[in-house]
């Protein structure tokens, strides 16, 4: 096997400020990133047991294509309003939540959640009700 001097100095060179400061965000964004992802798959995984696709989704939507796949990336800081939006769309509860007893509370009183969704659970404290940590159902 050749030794490549090119490939080694490529590896061993000093990283640049953008990719310095990519490290940060991803460091920085860890948690909600790491939630998006989950979201983006369980979305993903109902619009294959539905056959809907992505373009039918942007249309119930009210989006772009493009948009929906940047949902579906799990790179998107999705906020409440289009995961709700997102969840009317496909027919399906997709986010819950847990109070202190363990038992999971929809945002929506018509809510039913099938065991085959792999998404967050937020669970609260007895401490006014924050949320402190999340578990996957």
């Amino acid at each position: 096997m050749k030794f490549d001097v090119e490939k080694m100095k490529q590896a061993s060179r000093q990283m640049t400020e953008s990719e310095r400061e990519e490290i940060e965000y991803r460091e920085k964004n860890r948690e909600w990133q790491a939630m998006s992802l989950r979201f983006a798959l369980t979305v993903r995984k109902i619009l294959r047991s539905k056959n809907i696709t992505q373009s039918e989704l942007a249309k119930r939507l009210g989006v772009s294509p493009t948009q929906v796949t940047k949902i579906l990336s799990g790179k998107e800081n999705l906020g409440l309003q289009t995961m709700c939006k997102i969840e009317k769309a496909l027919e399906q509860n997709i986010v819950c939540f847990t109070n202190e007893q363990g038992y999971m509370q929809s945002p929506r009183p018509d809510a039913v959640y099938t065991s085959g969704a792999s998404i967050p659970v937020y669970s609260s404290n007895n401490s006014g009700g924050r949320l402190n940590r999340v578990e996957y159902v």
